[in-house]
């Protein structure tokens, strides 16, 4: 599926790799608690909500199967986490907050 399509219009996208489920959760408190306009999906050759079986996203994403990246409104990737972090509510937060002071 097309990164177009995945983006919705006015809205941040998270994809995060098969093993980056606490990417997603974390995005999906942040959209509750703060009301921004996130969304989450994991990406994956074996397992995610949407299967790369050619492996085409695992080739160009930039991260591990545990890392992620923000996608701006404007289809434009604005952050990247290679992997796993310590706090990935606290991590996401500050690149969002980073991306809106812009």
């Amino acid at each position: 599926m097309a990164l177009a399509r995945l983006v919705r219009p006015g809205r941040f996208l998270l994809i995060a790799g098969e093993d980056g489920q606490a990417w997603c959760e974390a995005a999906e408190k942040i959209a509750a608690q703060s009301g921004l306009p996130l969304d989450a999906i994991r990406i994956g050759h074996l397992d995610g909500d949407y299967r790369d079986l050619r492996s085409t996203w695992t080739a160009a994403r930039g991260h591990t199967p545990q890392g992620a990246v923000l996608v701006r409104p404007d289809r434009f990737v604005g952050w990247r986490a290679y992997g796993t972090a310590t706090d990935p509510a606290a991590e996401l937060t500050t690149a969002l907050d980073t991306l809106l002071a812009r």
